[in-house]
């Protein structure tokens, strides 16, 4: 039974929580798309053990909330675009337009990037270096 079907039941369907029109047009395009793309690491291929190899960087997550999480933390009403740029090792990255043409650039780590409160303050450190050596913050 779709979604809908599960609605008209008064169950929750998967698109049932999203409120933003918009928000629906990404979904459409990230399922019409290949939204196993947006998990799986795809900047290269290995010689060997490939299966091994991709494994530690693929990383499942929801795309729509994502979005809906960028668009809302810069005050914008949606996003109506999210593309996939050159990811490395250890993180898949994206440039998500939103509807008043305002750009964020979201990252996701991979499970092989280590433990996410280290990751994260690394970071958080390397940005607040950046701006204080660089005189741009």
């Amino acid at each position: 039974m779709g979604s809908k079907g599960a609605q008209a039941q008064g169950q929750k369907g998967p698109l049932s929580d999203v409120e933003d029109a918009n928000l629906l047009i990404v979904i459409d395009i990230i399922i019409d798309g290949d939204e196993q793309s947006f998990c799986r690491y795809t900047s290269g291929r290995w010689l060997w053990d490939e299966p091994a190899q991709l494994s530690p960087r693929y990383v499942s997550f929801n795309m729509a909330e994502l979005a809906k999480i960028a668009a809302q933390s810069i005050g914008a009403l949606s996003c109506v675009e999210i593309k996939k740029v050159p990811e490395g090792n250890f993180n898949k990255t994206f440039l998500l337009t939103m509807s008043d043409g305002k750009e964020v650039i979201a990252k996701v780590p991979n499970p092989n990037a280590g433990r996410a409160h280290f990751t994260t303050a690394s970071e958080v450190a390397t940005m607040d270096f950046v701006r204080d050596s660089s005189h741009l913050g």
